[in-house]
């Protein structure tokens, strides 16, 4: 009897050593821009709490700690209601974005809350404050169920509008937040068997629960899309366009605002009773890395520094002299010029999914052309010679179309 009394007692401790592993949560809290969703680290202290982000999700998640993260966001009262939801629900969404380009976070573990207009965190503002117009406020929020529109209004009216210029400017700035609660557990402690007489003795800590209740009001805004895993662009250089060179690039968004590319352009025009030629062919591979606040909120924007490798091949003749690089009659290898450098660049966002692309790419074109003239509906090879040019061998001014669930640019 006492060994099966000595078994259920160890049982029993072993479940409550289970239960009460140690839970524990981190909170952060980082703001935006009036009217803006943009995620920038340079803005109001946020840079060191996003890499604490980052740090922290890593940092549990390799020690299998990590338990549940939990995303939302809120606005101001600047604005119509619509547009603060809409405003909410995208705040919650880059934040959503940034920490998952950074660090991989399990969906299963991801829940969200868009606030909206966040009443309940200026009320609670106001009424830890000792404004002058706090005990009209407070009965502005205490009063009757009022609508969005007439709550603005009412508040609005206190003290001839100067309650309202002053919660803005006291306020309001630490409404337009987004806020992360990263809840994770410590393993258990271990367990001291210490069994006389063939019984057990445990040693449990107790359970140090130190979860944060979030509290949403009832207009609490459905949950974000998931973020994108597939990011990629399509892009056309408009130089090549007016001149007459059909081209197409892909460009395709890696991790850490790094991109791997390509371009391929393609003209053949010609006309052989005028002896006018305008062909070229041949493409370029290349890898980007975009830097700044820009392209920390949106892919493919911002300055950009890359490395890049060409390869072409030409036929230029407008009625006399003309010019072929390459060996005639090769492969294509034997036909192209070659070159690589480095290039620098600025892309700019300019409607909801396009940019235009700037670029300038510096190195060194190697080869060989060969020169030839028309004799008596013949072309006769006149001289070859080596190409070696070190200089600017890239510049591109390219329409770039960004593809992808959920990206895309600031609304203006």
């Amino acid at each position: 009897m006492r060994v099966v009394l000595s078994m259920l007692l160890c049982l029993f401790s072993c479940e409550t050593l289970l239960a009460s592993q140690k839970k524990d949560s981190l909170d952060f809290t980082i703001y935006f821009r009036v009217g803006k969703s943009a995620v920038e680290p340079d803005f109001h202290g946020n840079s060191g709490k996003l890499s604490k982000i980052v740090n922290e999700i890593a940092h549990l998640n390799q020690k299998g700690m990590l338990r549940r993260l939990h995303f939302f966001s809120s606005t101001s009262p600047e604005g119509g209601l619509e547009l603060n939801r809409r405003l909410s629900g995208r705040r919650m969404q880059r934040l959503y974005e940034y920490v998952g380009s950074r660090v991989e976070i399990p969906d299963s573990l991801c829940e969200f809350s868009s606030i909206g207009v966040n009443w309940d965190g200026l009320s609670s503002m106001v009424d830890r404050s000792e404004v002058r117009y706090r005990s009209a406020v407070l009965k502005e929020f205490a009063g009757r169920d009022a609508t969005y529109d007439e709550r603005c209004a009412s508040l609005m009216s206190i003290s001839r509008g100067d309650a309202w210029k002053d919660m803005n400017r006291r306020f309001f700035p630490s409404l337009r937040m987004g806020r992360l609660v990263v809840h994770y557990e410590h393993p258990p402690s271990a367990v001291s068997l210490s069994p006389p007489h063939g019984g057990c003795t445990l040693n449990v800590p107790e359970a140090d629960v130190n979860l944060i209740e979030i509290r949403l009001p009832n207009d609490s805004l459905a949950l974000p899309k998931k973020k994108c895993t597939f990011i990629m662009a399509v892009k056309s250089n408009l130089l090549y366009d007016v001149a007459l060179v059909p081209n197409v690039g892909v460009e395709f968004y890696l991790k850490n605002n790094w991109t791997l590319g390509g371009n391929w352009m393609y003209a053949w025009w010609k006309n052989d009773d005028r002896h006018r030629y305008w062909r070229v062919y041949g493409g370029e591979l290349y890898a980007r890395k975009y830097l700044g606040k820009v392209a920390s909120s949106k892919p493919f924007s911002g300055h950009h520094l890359g490395v890049y490798a060409q390869m072409l091949t030409y036929d230029f003749e407008l009625g006399g002299r003309g010019y072929m690089g390459g060996r005639p009659g090769g492969d294509i290898w034997d036909k192209s010029v070659k070159g690589a450098g480095i290039e620098y660049g600025y892309a700019l966002p300019v409607a909801r999914k396009l940019n235009l692309d700037f670029s300038l790419g510096l190195g060194g074109l190697f080869g060989t052309c060969h020169e030839y003239v028309p004799v008596n509906g013949h072309y006769v090879w006149d001289k070859t010679r080596k190409i070696s040019w070190i200089g600017p061998t890239r510049l591109e001014v390219s329409l770039v179309w960004v593809l992808g669930k959920g990206v895309f640019n600031e609304d203006k």
